[in-house]
């Protein structure tokens, strides 16, 4: 692996839940654990492909990404459906330009195209709200509360840990 390259394997869930559901006072329910406030990430992520979009039309995603626990460049590979290889190169000092190494192991699908900033989306996460749901399905002395968070992680595709 190149110097200054991480190299991860990526299998991405995303969860959605009906506009009714609320989450249930959670405070007290599980022994040595508490309520916060949940932390707020403000994310930019510039996208860069080239003009007729051939990292797209592969399944190919390279960003900049700013802000978060992950900021740098992320360029994530197809493998397998729902599974991408992510290559990771750290932001560098205030450089918006593709690091050479990722552009190296783009041209495979852009060939001599120039890449080029095609979107640029700006988000705010909360990323708590799985590791939550996952806590109380298992560990509250709730019932009811456990019942809730289980089935709010069955609605994401997700089984609580210790079903």
């Amino acid at each position: 692996m190149e110097s200054g390259l991480t190299d991860w394997l990526e299998t991405e869930h995303k969860y959605d839940v009906d506009e009714e559901f609320v989450i249930p006072d959670l405070a007290g329910l599980a022994a040595g654990l508490g309520v916060s406030e949940p932390s707020v990430l403000h994310l930019t992520a510039s996208y860069f492909d080239t003009p007729d979009l051939r990292l797209a039309a592969a399944r190919v995603t390279l960003r900049r990404r700013t802000g978060g626990t992950d900021a740098g460049w992320h360029l994530k590979l197809p493998v397998a459906p729902g599974t991408r290889r992510e290559l990771r190169a750290p932001l560098g000092a205030g450089s918006e330009s593709v690091p050479d190494d990722l552009a190296a192991r783009a041209s495979a699908w852009t060939g001599e195209q120039q890449l080029r900033v095609i979107a640029i989306l700006e988000h705010i996460a909360t990323p708590q709200a799985q590791q939550v749901l996952e806590v109380l399905a298992k560990s509250t002395p709730n019932p009811q509360v456990a019942q809730a968070a289980g089935a709010a992680l069955q609605r994401f595709g997700k089984r609580p840990a210790n079903q």
